[in-house]
C-alpha cells in the first residue's frame, strides 16, 4: 500500500498526465492495457469492494512484469482522474515521444521551447523509473500483495457464495481484518 507521501505523489502524476492522455482508468481498460503490455504502472483502490473484483489485475501485471501499487481510496483515483464517480484502477501509459508530441502540440498556444518540453518528458520518465524501482522494493519486502497472497486471498474470497457478496458488509469482521492484513490497509 502506498504511504501518504507516495499516494500524492502518484496522484499528481496522474493529474499531469490525465492532460495529455497518457492514464487510463477503470478496471476493463487497465486489464487491457496491462495484456497488450501498454501500462507503465497501474494503480489500484483499495476500498473497492468486493476486493476480488480486482484481483487479476495484479496477478496479470506480474506476468507481464508490469509493477502496481496500492492507493487507500477510489476517491482519490477519481480526483486525480477529474472525474466525479469512484475510479478502481489507473494505468499509467507514459510513453516519452507520445508525451513530447503531444506537449508540442498544446505548447504552440503556451511558447514553450522544445527544449523545455523534451526536459519535463526526460523529469516524468524519470519520476516514474524511481517509483516502478520503489514498487519492485516494497514487493521484495512484501509491503505489496504478491501471486501467494492473492492465491491465499482468493481462497477466503471464493469460500463466500459469490452471488451473494456485494460489499464487505457480506464478510465476517474476522474475514475483513484478514483481507485488509492482506492489501496493508489501516486499521
Amino acid at each position: 500500500m502506498a504511504d501518504e507521501s507516495m499516494t500524492k505523489q502518484l496522484m499528481n502524476l496522474i493529474e499531469e498526465l490525465r492532460q495529455v492522455g497518457q492514464i487510463s482508468h477503470g478496471f476493463n481498460k487497465c486489464e487491457q492495457l496491462v495484456a497488450d503490455h501498454q501500462a507503465r504502472i497501474v494503480i489500484l483502490a483499495a476500498d473497492t469492494a468486493p476486493f476480488g473484483f480486482l484481483i487479476r489485475i495484479p496477478l496479470l501485471c506480474e506476468d507481464e512484469n508490469i509493477k502496481y501499487i496500492y492507493v487507500e481510496r477510489q476517491s482519490d483515483l477519481a480526483t486525480a482522474c477529474g472525474k466525479t464517480k469512484p475510479v478502481c484502477a489507473v494505468a499509467i501509459t507514459f510513453a516519452s515521444e507520445e508525451f513530447t508530441a503531444k506537449m508540442k502540440d498544446l505548447s504552440i498556444e503556451q511558447q514553450n521551447s522544445n527544449d523545455s518540453i523534451n526536459l519535463k518528458a526526460s523529469q516524468i520518465e524519470k519520476e516514474i523509473e524511481m517509483l516502478e524501482a520503489k514498487i519492485e522494493t516494497m514487493l521484495d519486502e512484501g509491503e505489496i500483495l504478491d501471486e501467494a497472497d492473492f492465491i491465499q486471498w482468493n481462497d477466503v474470497y471464493e469460500s463466500c457464495d459469490e452471488s451473494s457478496v456485494s460489499s464487505t458488509e457480506d464478510f465476517s469482521d474476522e474475514e475483513i481484518e484478514e483481507m485488509s492484513a492482506y492489501i496493508g490497509v489501516p486499521e
